[in-house]
């Protein structure tokens, strides 16, 4: 298969992932960080940020694939897990001394991307 069919796959593919990811947030998600603690230990919400970090992750293919900057870059022979993404989270959460979150109006959907992309930046 040509490398133009596959990359249109593939955009194909993170496309509908994230509409339907969209359409699932839109219904039963839009966390923000003053709700993390209550929400985090559900099971929708595992499958919900895991979700998230897949898509983060086809995003960068996607972006590599057209050499553009990755969103974050991870380490050679490292493959993220859920409990990656959830350590990710609860770190930049318990973060208090220097954020109280229940002031900020954002999601914890953002909290995760720029956490990934302070932690693992691309080289220039």
């Amino acid at each position: 298969m040509p490398i133009y069919k596959i990359q249109f796959v593939v955009f194909v593919y993170t496309f509908v992932c994230i509409l339907c990811l969209s359409a699932f947030a839109d219904s039963v998600y839009t966390v923000h960080t003053k709700d993390y603690e209550a929400v985090k230990n559900t099971k929708d919400f595992r499958i919900y940020i895991t979700g998230i970090g897949e898509g983060y992750g086809w995003a960068n293919t996607e972006l590599e694939s057209r050499k553009q900057k990755p969103l974050y870059c991870q380490p050679n022979k490292f493959a993220f897990t859920p409990e990656n993404y959830f350590q990710i989270l609860d770190e930049k959460m318990k973060e208090k001394k220097r954020i109280d979150w229940s002031k900020v109006d954002t999601t914890v959907e953002l909290v995760l991307l720029i956490n990934l992309m302070e932690n693992f930046p691309c080289k220039q």
